[in-house]
C-alpha cells in the first residue's frame, strides 16, 4: 500500500518534470545564433522583426590594453585581431597570456543589417566589471567606468536592454571593457540583438519566470517556518525555510539581476559580497539539513567534512576584496562537487536501506547535482546555458512537497489501522500496578484492582539515585542516556528482586523498592548494588566511560499502599512519613559522601546487627518529627582496604561525633583529625573538621 503510493507520487513528478523540462527549453531555446567570422556578421536578408532574437556569438575583433573609437578603424588603419565571444579573456588559449585579467580591451563587430530606421535593441549581460557601449561612433550606454588603472575605474555589472535607431545598413558595436575586479575578464555572455519588441519580450519573459521561482521558493521557505514555528523540534524545516530564502535570494542577484531594479541603491561591491556570501552559507545549511534527514547514513565524519570545508570561503567572502574571493571561488567549486557526491552517496545509501523519503529524494539531489554542475561550467564559459540552480532546488521543493503528501497520508491510514488496538492497549495500561502490589491488595488479576484498593504495612523503602547524573546526562544525546538508564537499571534490579525486594518505581535515575519482609533484605540488597556498581564502574572505563557514584538512603515504618486516580487513569503509590525520611536518608549520601546511610529504626529491626559493619554519623532534625533521627552509615560494598580503615577509625570517629553533639568542639576537632590522619578518605570527618573550626572562630550556636 505504502510503496504503491509511493511510486504514484513519483510517476506524478516525473510527468510534470518532463513538462516542465520542454517548457523551459522551448523558452530558452529561441533565440537563433548566426556565427559572426573575422569580426563581422552578415544579417542581411534577415528581417528581425519577424525571426527570433540574434546571438552575437562567434569572432569579434579584441585589441588588449587598447580603447580604439570608431575613427581609429576608418581606411583600415588598424589591423584586427580576434577573439571568440563569449568567453573571458583570460581563459581564451589565445590571450591569456598576451592581456592580464585586470586590464582594458577593445571589441568590436560590424553588422550588416536588412532594415533601416528600425528601432533595434541590444540585450547585454553583465561584463566584468565595467564598459562603455558605442553604435556607429555614438555612445549608446555606460555601466560603471572604464579606465586604464585600477584607481580611475569604477565596477558594475547589471544586464541591460538598450534601444536605438540607425539610418545605416551597416551597424558598427565597439565595447571599451575593463575589469580589475572580477576573476573573469571580458564578455563571456551572449548578447543578443533584435527588435525592441522581441528583446523586450525576452527580457519579461525570462524575468517573470525568475521572479516565479523567486516567489515559489519564498512560500515554500515561509510553509516551512511555519512548520518549524508549529513544532519547533523539527529543525529540518528551519534549514529547509533558510536555504528557500537563500536559493530566492540568488535567484534576484543572478540571471536578469532584477535585485538592483529592486534594490536600485545596491552597490557592485555589495551585490558581489551578498552572491558569494550565499554560496557557503548554504552548503552549511544543506549539511544540518541532510543531518536531520538522514543521520544514520550522514555520519559525524560527513557532516563535520560538509560544515568544515565550506567555512574557509566563507572567511574569504567576509575578509576580502571581490577579485579574491571570485578568484578563490574555484575552491568552493571542488567543495560543492565532492560534497555533492557525499550527498548522492547518502541519498542511495539511505534508498537502498529504505528510509522513509529517500527515494524520492533521490530525484530531487539528482536535479540539484545536475544543475550545481550547470552552473559552474556556465559561470567558467564552458558550455552557454542558463543559471538551472533555482530549478533543480524548485525540483527537491517538488520532492518535499511530495513526502509532506506522502507523510500526511501514511499517517491516517496508520492512525486508521492502529487506533482499536491502541484502545485497548491504553486501556490496559491506565490501570497497571506493579504485580507485587496485587499480592497486597488480595488480587490475582490485574483487571480487578479498583480505585482506592489500600492496605497498611510496615516495610523498609529503599531509595537510590546516581549523584551528578544531570551533569551527566548533558554530555550525553537522548539515545546514548536512555542506553545508560537501560544499562545501569538492569543491573541495579537485581539485587533488589534477590532479597525480596520489589522496585515500585523509577524516578528518572532513582529508584524506589520496597522490602516487605525483613530490614536486613533492603541493606543485603544496598550492599550488593555497591559491589555491583565497582564490575560495573570497570566495564564503563574499558569503553572509555566516566565511571559513576550512587547514594542509597533506607527507613523502616509503616506505609500506605494504594492506587489513586480515577476511574480512567489511576495508578499504584506509597503514602507514608516514612518514604519521604528513607528519601531524606538517601540525599544525606551526597552530604556525607556516603554510600548507604540507614535510619535507627532500621537498625532496631535487625536481627543480628553484628552481620553488618557499620557507624553512627549524625542526629539530624527531619521537618515533621520532633526528635532527631539518628543516621547510621553501612560501611560494608567497599574494598577490603578501606574498609578496614573505616573499622579501624570506627571508635575515634565515634567518639568524635559524639563530643561533638556535647558542643566540645575542640575535642571533636582533634579526634576528626586524627581520623583523617589515619582515613584520608573519610569524607565524614572532613565535613565534621570544616564545622568545627567555623564553630571555634564563630561561636556554638
Amino acid at each position: 500500500m505504502q510503496n504503491n503510493q509511493l511510486n504514484y507520487f513519483i510517476t506524478i513528478f516525473i510527468v510534470v518534470g518532463v513538462f516542465a523540462y520542454i517548457s523551459l527549453f522551448g523558452a530558452f531555446s529561441k533565440p537563433v545564433s548566426l556565427k559572426a567570422s573575422q569580426g563581422k556578421l552578415d544579417l542581411s536578408g534577415i528581417d528581425l522583426s519577424k525571426t527570433s532574437p540574434i546571438r552575437l556569438d562567434g569572432e569579434w575583433e579584441f585589441y588588449p590594453m587598447k580603447l580604439y573609437s570608431s575613427s581609429d578603424f576608418k581606411n583600415n588603419a588598424i589591423q584586427g585581431t580576434f577573439i571568440q565571444v563569449p568567453k573571458a579573456w583570460n581563459y581564451s588559449d589565445e590571450w591569456k597570456h598576451v592581456i592580464p585579467t585586470r586590464s582594458y580591451a577593445t571589441y568590436r563587430l560590424v553588422i550588416k543589417l536588412e532594415n533601416t530606421n528600425q528601432i533595434y535593441s541590444i540585450k547585454i549581460p553583465g561584463i566584468q566589471t565595467a564598459y562603455t557601449l558605442y553604435a556607429n561612433g555614438k555612445v549608446l550606454t555606460r555601466v560603471g567606468k572604464v579606465a586604464t588603472n585600477p584607481k580611475e575605474a569604477q565596477p558594475s555589472s547589471k544586464n541591460m536592454l538598450i534601444n536605438f535607431i540607425t539610418d545605416q545598413k551597416e551597424l558598427e558595436l565597439i565595447f571599451h571593457v575593463s575589469n580589475y575586479h572580477f576573476s573573469s575578464a571580458g564578455i563571456w555572455t551572449s548578447l543578443f540583438l533584435s527588435t525592441d519588441q522581441n528583446l523586450i519580450s525576452l527580457q519579461n519573459q525570462n524575468s517573470y519566470f525568475e521572479l516565479f521561482l523567486f516567489g515559489s521558493l519564498i512560500i515554500m521557505g515561509g510553509y516551512h517556518l511555519f512548520l518549524y514555528l508549529m513544532r519547533s523540534k523539527n529543525k529540518a524545516a528551519i534549514y529547509f525555510a533558510f536555504l528557500c530564502i537563500f536559493i530566492a535570494t540568488r535567484v534576484l542577484l543572478a540571471g536578469e539581476t532584477i535585485i538592483f531594479s529592486l534594490l536600485p541603491f545596491l552597490t557592485w561591491f555589495a551585490a558581489i559580497k551578498l552572491l558569494f556570501f550565499l554560496f557557503p552559507v548554504s552548503l552549511v545549511l544543506f549539511a544540518f539539513f541532510n543531518r536531520e534527514l538522514f543521520p544514520d547514513e550522514f555520519n559525524n565524519k560527513l557532516f563535520y567534512f560538509n560544515v568544515f570545508s565550506a567555512l574557509p570561503y566563507l572567511v574569504v567572502v567576509l575578509a576580502f576584496d571581490s577579485y579574491t574571493i571570485s578568484k578563490s571561488f574555484i575552491y568552493l567549486v571542488i567543495v560543492i562537487l565532492l560534497q555533492m557526491l557525499i550527498y548522492l552517496y547518502v541519498i542511495v545509501k539511505a534508498s537502498f536501506l529504505k528510509r522513509e523519503g529517500a527515494s524520492v529524494f533521490l530525484i530531487g539531489y539528482i536535479a540539484i547535482l545536475t544543475s550545481i554542475i550547470n552552473d559552474i561550467l556556465h559561470d567558467n564559459g564552458v558550455i552557454h546555458t542558463q543559471y538551472l540552480v533555482p530549478f533543480g532546488f524548485f525540483t527537491l521543493i517538488f520532492c518535499q512537497a511530495i513526502m509532506l503528501a506522502f507523510k500526511f497520508t501514511l499517517a491516517f491510514f496508520q492512525v486508521e489501522n492502529l487506533s482499536d488496538r491502541l484502545l485497548k492497549t491504553n486501556a490496559a495500561y491506565r490501570r497497571f500496578v506493579p504485580e507485587e502490589f496485587l499480592k497486597f491488595l488480595n488480587h490475582k488479576e490485574i483487571t480487578s484492582v479498583k480505585l482506592g484498593d489500600q492496605v497498611r504495612k510496615e516495610m523498609s523503602i529503599f531509595f537510590s539515585d546516581i549523584r551528578s547524573f544531570t551533569a551527566l546526562s548533558e554530555a550525553m544525546s537522548p539515545e546514548e542516556n536512555f542506553k545508560f538508564l537501560n544499562s545501569y537499571l538492569k543491573r541495579a534490579g537485581k539485587p533488589i528482586q534477590k532479597f525480596n525486594g520489589f522496585i515500585d518505581k523509577f524516578i528518572g535515575d532513582a529508584i524506589m523498592a520496597l522490602f516487605p519482609e525483613k530490614p536486613e533484605d533492603a541493606i543485603k540488597a544496598a550492599i550488593e548494588t555497591i559491589r555491583m556498581l565497582h564490575s560495573y564502574n570497570a566495564h564503563r572505563i574499558k569503553f572509555n566511560y566516566s565511571p559513576i557514584k550512587v547514594g542509597i538512603g533506607i527507613h523502616t515504618g509503616d506505609i500506605m499502599l494504594g492506587t489513586i486516580g480515577y476511574q480512567e487513569r489511576m495508578e499504584s503509590t506509597v503514602i507514608s512519613d516514612a518514604v519521604n525520611l528513607a528519601s531524606r536518608m538517601e540525599g544525606l549520601t551526597k552530604y556525607y559522601g556516603a554510600n548507604i546511610l540507614i535510619s535507627e529504626d532500621v537498625l532496631k529491626g535487625l536481627e543480628d546487627e553484628s552481620k553488618f559493619n557499620f557507624r553512627v554519623l549524625d542526629w539530624v532534625q527531619v521537618k515533621g518529627k520532633n526528635k532527631k533521627v539518628t543516621v547510621i552509615e553501612i560501611l560494608d560494598g567497599i574494598d577490603e582496604v578501606n574498609l578496614k580503615r573505616y573499622l579501624e577509625t570506627k571508635p575515634l570517629f565515634e567518639m568524635a561525633v559524639n563530643s561533638y553533639i556535647l558542643k566540645d568542639i575542640e575535642a571533636a576537632l582533634n579526634i576528626f583529625k586524627e581520623v583523617i590522619s589515619k582515613n584520608p578518605s573519610d569524607k565524614a570527618s572532613e565535613l565534621y573538621i570544616k564545622r568545627c573550626e567555623y564553630f571555634i572562630k564563630n561561636g556554638i550556636p
